[in-house]
């Protein structure tokens, strides 16, 4: 059933957008780039998405199908994150190219495509998930709002992590070498972590919303 739940929503929602900011991440190769755009555009491909299902009457096809609502908000939540992890991981690939194989100057602009920067990557998904998914569904059809409000986090968040590698204390964040990229190690940890508890608690606060909505 949860791969019949995923592609539905890869049918019915999927803008095509969502497909080209799954290789965003080549934008790690720009020299002086704020890398943070990668997840920035990967949350505005999701709300697109959301945007398409609505278009495409998703929630009231979905109604009439044989599931629980709690089976809808399953198979969004999966949508999500499937996305985020396929474009986190052809991000990771693209960074490992660039760190072992092209010789490029440091990134004077912010973070580096570092361990630290797939932890906070983790994080600022969490947050977006959390946020627009549990908004979303307090209704099922007012989408602007909840994305404007998720997406005033994300930004900070991107925000304060590209400002933190350029803090002295905190320079091994943006470090490449091999002496800095352990220490990051906790970052992706904490941030994997984070992303696990926090869609948890996404599936079962938007599920709680959505019992309440009449469709």
């Amino acid at each position: 059933m949860i791969s019949n739940l995923l592609k539905k929503d890869f049918v019915l929602s999927a803008h095509p957008t969502l497909y080209m900011f799954m290789i965003i991440g080549a934008l790690v190769l720009v020299p002086a780039y704020p890398y943070g755009m990668v997840f920035f555009f990967g949350c505005l491909g999701l709300y697109f998405s959301t945007l398409n299902g609505r278009e495409n009457n998703d929630i009231f096809y979905s109604a009439i199908l044989p599931l629980d609502k709690k089976d809808i908000i399953k198979g969004k939540c999966l949508f999500f994150i499937t996305f985020e992890l396929i474009q986190i991981l052809i991000t990771t690939l693209i960074a490992f190219i660039k760190i072992s194989f092209i010789d490029s100057p440091n990134n004077d602009v912010g973070i580096e495509c570092n361990i630290a920067f797939f932890g906070f990557g983790f994080i600022i998904y969490s947050i977006f998930n959390y946020i627009f998914l549990t908004k979303i569904y307090k209704s099922s059809y007012k989408i602007g709002i909840p994305f404007v409000i998720s997406l005033i986090f994300v930004v900070l968040a991107i925000i304060l992590m590209e400002l933190i590698s350029h803090i002295p204390y905190f320079s091994w964040i943006d470090g490449i070498a091999f002496s800095d990229l352990q220490k990051q190690i906790p970052i992706l940890i904490i941030g994997f972590i984070l992303f696990i508890f926090i869609n948890i608690l996404t599936y079962k606060k938007a599920t709680q919303n959505f019992e309440k909505v009449d469709l």
